[in-house]
Order: C-alpha cells, then structure tokens, then sequence
C-alpha cells in the first residue's frame, strides 16, 4: 500500500514538474525610462535563444542591458539575444543621451588602444583625459560637462599619432656642469626635457642641441622637439659670472686690469675657449698699496 501511494505522488508531481519544465520560465521585462523592450517570448525552456528589441525615445540611444536569472547573476547578451537559463529572468536596459553614449562608445574604444601603436605623448595625453572619467562620468555628470569632455577626447584621439621608429639621445660631455634628458630614445615629434646641474661658480648660458647632420635644433625651456635624423647631441654651455662678484656663495678674485667673461664648451669640439678683456686705461682700478 505504502509503495503505491509513493509511487502515485512521485507520477503526480513529475508530470507537473515536466509540464512546467515544458512551459518554460518567465521572462519578466521591467520598466525602464527613456525606451521600450520587447522580447520575442514571454516564457522560454533551458537553451532557448531570446531575442530582444528596443524603441527608442526622441534624442536617446541604447547604452547597455541588464538581464538576471532568479538568483541576480548577470546573463550575457550578445547582438540582443541571450540563452534561457535553467530558471526566470528579469530583463532591463538603460538608454541615455546620444552625447553620453557616444562618450561611453570613446572611451571603449580608448581602452582597447594599444601604447606602442602610437607616439608616446600623444598616447599619454589620450590617457591622462581619458582615466581622468569613469563610468559615473557618463551616466551622472551635467550635460554640459558630458558635451565638453566628449569633445576633448575626441580632439586628442583625432591627434594621435602613429609611433615612428626611435632615435638615440647623446649627450657629450661638458665642462662645469652636467646634462641629462629624460629619455635616452625619442621618436619623431617626441618633447624632450633636459636638465643641467652646473659647478658651485657657474651658472647656464645656452643649450646647443644639433642633428646629425649639424643643424641647429630650437630649445625653450630646456625643451626640444624630436627631428627625423638618426640621432642628435646635446651640449651644455656655461658661462662664470663675473669675477669679483659673489657666486654661490664663493668670492672669486681676478687681476685688477683683467676680467674674465665667460667660458664657453662649444660642440663637437670640446674645447673652452675664454675671453679676456682690458679694462680701458681711465677706468682701471688703482693698484694696491
């Protein structure tokens, strides 16, 4: 007897397990703002493909979705279509402006660049703007600030720049003072930096930078730009103050009816060459008693 009753119950529940199995799972599409979802079925069985479709509202654009079985894992949606699971789904979309869609598009985009592919700085300036956004920056930040950092970054990618092959940064040596660059390899267009530690006593007068083939390359601020040539060198020129006059600290004399102007290390030739002036007859300083 007992056999038969389990037996019965177990028959009983299985065919209202299969018919529900046979039915298959809701699929519930919540409310969203901005759009409308619509999905091809209301109810699927394990394995099923779902095809969705949006309408949009005037101005908006689909930005991403949010479809979730019955314990809120994420289900993925691929071309607007994603696999039934083993139980009831929950589907949602946000849509946002299409200015903030396309700045959410950009920075996708930014994020599959490659930093070889391009110059370093244009590269680092992409970057910089770019990780200076999240995602809040899409979807919370003012229209206004949207519009303007949209506009930014896409002026930047415009300007990036291919990466050309590298060249060698030389320094020779100077007299009284060091000279180093912040990079030992640039390509062309590359900004490179200099800097120059000079001797207690001397003080910077110019920076020659020259290409391979001798011609003068423009420094501002102890910057340069990087030519297409092979390789460049960098010469530091120092010049001393005027002796007589505190330096640093260190008091440095000379004769009475000379002074000294300055020494200067020229390029390529490494030698210093040093100016040596009278002083007019009427304007010597008297000898010392």
């Amino acid at each position: 007897m007992m056999d038969f009753v389990v037996s019965y119950l177990y028959n009983n529940l299985q065919e209202k397990f299969d018919a529900l199995v046979l039915a298959g799972y809701e699929i519930t599409i919540e409310n969203v703002n901005n759009g409308t979802i619509v999905a091809d079925k209301a109810k699927a069985t394990e394995g099923e493909t779902i095809i969705l479709t949006v309408t949009l509202a005037e101005g908006y654009a689909f930005y991403k979705w949010s479809v979730t079985d019955a314990n809120s894992n994420e289900i993925n949606v691929t071309d607007n279509t994603f696999e039934m699971p083993a139980s009831e789904v929950k589907v949602s979309a946000t849509f946002l402006t299409e200015s903030r869609v396309q700045l959410a598009e950009l920075l996708s985009y930014v994020d599959s660049l490659k930093a070889s592919d391009y110059t370093e700085d244009s590269y680092n300036a992409v970057k910089e703007v770019r990780d200076s956004m999240s995602e809040e920056t899409v979807t919370l930040a003012p229209d206004f600030i949207v519009t303007y950092m949209l506009s930014e970054l896409q002026g930047l990618v415009d300007g990036l720049q291919p990466a050309s092959e590298k060249y060698a940064i030389i320094i020779t040596a100077s007299e009284n003072g060091v000279v180093t660059a912040n990079k030992v390899m640039a390509e062309i267009g590359a900004l490179v930096t200099l800097n120059v530690i000079s001797e207690v006593g001397y003080k910077l007068n110019e920076l020659f930078v020259k290409d391979m083939e001798g011609n003068d390359i423009t420094v501002t601020n102890n910057k340069f730009i990087t030519p297409e040539s092979y390789f460049f060198t960098c010469t530091a020129a120092l010049f001393i103050h005027l002796l007589n006059k505190k330096c640093e600290g260190i008091h440095l004399n000379a004769p009475h009816n000379k002074i000294l102007i300055f020494a200067t290390v020229f390029p390529f030739s490494y030698s210093t060459t040093i100016h040596n002036l009278q002083y007019p007859q009427h304007s010597q300083p008297e000898a010392r008693k």
